[in-house]
């Protein structure tokens, strides 16, 4: 696949991801997974170059699907009413456990599971051929990714219950990368 039908995916996953924020999730599932596959060739035909390249084509598409976003939203000319702000402590003692334990499935155990991500496709680079420094590189890469996108996905859920199955399941598929079936 050439550069700029690559780029072009990454661009169109980006428009995806964003017409999947009215509530078509399905579509955002798709975006993500078109860009995925976009940077993988990237990766694959260009090693960290080509990450950079796919990053790089992603700030920038979702900066101009922002900017678009912007412009189209019409400036309000009464001041809303003042809500409190959402970092007031909260009444009741159930609260604060409540915080912490999103605090810790969001932050350590996602980290976790993200870096296992991470680590499994090392794993699968090394058994594909890749070069050491080309596999660090993938690592570097695709951790602080998968954690956003994990994160992303666990602070939608509605309740600390729904938010343990995402990290599972990150680890679970960088396990599997990780170990030759």
């Amino acid at each position: 696949m050439s550069l700029p039908a690559a780029l072009l995916l990454v661009v169109i996953g980006i428009v995806l991801v964003r017409a999947g924020w009215g509530g078509r999730r399905g579509l955002a599932w798709v975006g993500w997974a078109i860009i995925a596959i976009a940077t993988t060739i990237l990766m694959m035909r260009d090693g960290a170059w080509g990450a950079a390249i796919a990053a790089t084509a992603m700030m920038i598409a979702a900066l101009v699907v922002l900017a678009r976003e912007g412009l189209r939203t019409a400036p309000t000319r009464s001041v809303p009413p003042r809500a409190p702000a959402s970092v007031t402590l909260p009444q009741r003692a159930l609260g604060v456990g409540r915080r912490l334990l999103v605090f810790v499935l969001v932050v350590p155990i996602g980290a976790g599971a993200a870096y296992l991500f991470a680590m499994g496709a090392e794993g699968a680079a090394a058994r594909l051929g890749w070069q050491p420094a080309d596999r660090t590189a993938l690592a570097f890469f695709v951790a602080p990714i998968a954690w956003t996108i994990l994160a992303s996905i666990q602070m939608i859920q509605p309740g600390p219950a729904r938010m343990i199955l995402p990290p599972v399941v990150c680890a679970l598929a960088g396990l599997l990368l990780w170990w030759p079936l």
